[in-house]
């Protein structure tokens, strides 16, 4: 049942063959799979698969040699799956011997080498009734790690959460882990592998804080980083999933185009052929990082989860970009406020408060002065500057409101005349991400998406206007939610009067 269940799911029983045994145990457990090889010292490869089993990790071992499912001099079987159930160090009368125990799912065709069941090694165990061997023809055997090494050459290690069903009694586990998901969409998240310098900084970013060490002597902290392409069995085309990790900082908890241009990742790895999940295993100082999930090229889109499991816990979540640029760029030279508030008074009404025509008179003649080469802002979009700042709903700015809107139009101006770069005046798409953050804005991949869905044109540019017009918006709905989340828990309670106004005049 579990099998057609999980045929449906992918497509068809075609979608199935030949598949890989840790995304069967990904799908079965919700785990981390984790492929690697058995090459390299063998203590180390004794020592950590010990250490995995006492984990609670699910682990499977293959043979890459000979003819699909034909059986070696010893009977293991090339391109077939078993699973290790089982480690022990055996005292003997020759000295200590490191075993560990596999099971063919096959439920028969085992291991005929040494301490196969029945095997003579076993009448020089000092202790044999610590071991649990039984002479049946079940498919499980045991094998000293030697010979495991010699046969077999992969390893599929799925790492369980503490969600996962164990049984009761056993040890918990020790990954803890927070789990986000995500897209890549083409000209908006999908920025590409690091090669792709241009667009690299588009896709998403997830910052990590390691604070506590390990329980061991060695002052690091274990981590694991996952990120899968969802329903990769039902795409046509192969994507590569790539995964980055970036140092971070206080002053960098966001990594610009212009930083990462000049930035080397402190760890990265890309997906197999065919595979659907990217995985990092690792050890890192205690500190700040940011992740960086991407496709591999910029035209490729798909769905993502992202999972970051670490032995003690850790802080992590999407990136937030508070650029200082938009600040700086405030400061250059432009009208003096008593110039400003001089001609604010030439067309304001009688209460000194300045209405849509009004305003568009007075913006056309400061930015005459300011920059005469951006575009004018038009009448309509005047209309929209009101409403953003106008809180009361009357139709209408005060001086004080209207130097706060001035002081935004003149950040909003240099961040568009620094980036725009196309011949129409219009700024890329490829810049918005980056303009919302100079402008010192939270942007993430939702955001940026917005802008593009309700003010950009149909090549995905934006206009002067339609920027300016969208920093105030942002700017303002963020200040409202901001005033009214007081707590700071994350949401808000509004009457039917402010909804009203929050969305038909903000």
């Amino acid at each position: 049942m579990m099998e057609s269940s999980d045929s449906r799911l992918k497509g068809g029983y075609s979608a199935l063959q030949l598949g890989f045994a840790g995304e069967a145990l990904v799908d079965m457990t919700g785990g981390v799979a984790q492929t690697c090889y058995t090459n390299g010292p063998l203590n180390m490869l004794w020592v950590s698969l010990s250490h995995l089993l006492q984990q609670g990790a699910l682990t499977c071992c293959g043979n890459t040699e000979g003819e699909l499912e034909m059986a070696n001099s010893l009977g293991i079987l090339s391109h077939h799956m078993y699973s290790v159930t089982g480690a022990k160090q055996v005292q003997t009368l020759h000295g200590s011997v490191s075993l560990l125990r596999v099971r063919n799912p096959w439920g028969h065709t085992e291991w005929s080498g040494p301490w196969r069941d029945g095997g003579s090694e076993w009448l020089s165990v000092i202790n044999i009734k610590e071991i649990e061997v039984e002479n049946l023809e079940d498919g499980e055997f045991w094998m000293d790690v030697e010979d495991f090494q010699k046969n077999f050459q992969v390893l599929e290690i799925c790492h369980l959460g503490p969600e996962s069903l164990s049984q009761i009694g056993s040890v918990a586990r020790p990954w803890e882990y927070v789990t986000y998901e995500g897209c890549w969409l083409k000209d908006i998240s999908s920025g590409g592998s690091i090669e792709c310098k241009d667009h690299f900084w588009m896709n998403p970013q997830y910052t990590l804080s390691l604070v506590t060490e390990d329980t061991d002597s060695n002052p690091m902290c274990s981590i694991i980083v996952s990120v899968m392409l969802k329903h990769k069995r039902l795409k046509a085309k192969d994507m590569r999933v790539m995964c980055y990790i970036f140092q971070g900082n206080e002053d960098h908890v966001y990594l610009s185009q212009e930083i990462l241009q000049c930035s080397q990742p402190v760890l990265s790895v890309s997906s197999c052929d065919k595979k659907r999940e990217a995985v990092l295993s690792t050890s890192l100082p205690p500190g700040r990082y940011i992740i960086i999930p991407s496709l591999e090229t910029t035209s490729d889109e798909g769905e993502f989860l992202i999972r970051i499991l670490t032995e003690k816990g850790s802080s992590a979540r999407p990136t937030d970009s508070k650029a200082a640029c938009g600040e700086s760029a405030a400061q250059s030279v432009r009208p003096t406020d008593e110039q400003c508030h001089s001609r604010f008074l030439l067309f304001s009404d009688q209460d000194g408060r300045i209405t849509n025509e009004g305003l568009h008179h007075l913006l056309t003649s400061l930015m005459k002065d300011f920059d005469p080469l951006l575009p004018e802002i038009t009448m309509e979009s005047c209309c929209r500057l009101i409403a953003s700042l106008d809180t009361s709903a009357e139709g209408a700015l005060c001086w004080e409101q209207f130097d706060r809107l001035w002081k935004n139009i003149i950040t909003g101006s240099l961040i568009f005349s620094n980036l725009q770069s196309s011949k129409d005046r219009n700024l890329d798409k490829d810049q918005i991400g980056a303009a919302l953050q100079s402008a010192g804005l939270i942007t993430d991949n939702f955001l940026v998406r917005l802008v593009q869905l309700r003010y950009a044109d149909k090549d995905g540019s934006l206009s002067y206007s339609a920027f300016i017009c969208c920093l105030l918006k942002i700017k303002a709905v963020t200040g409202m939610f901001e005033v009214a989340d007081s707590t700071g828990s994350g949401t808000v309670s509004l009457n039917y009067h402010q909804w009203l106004q929050l969305a038909l005049y903000s």
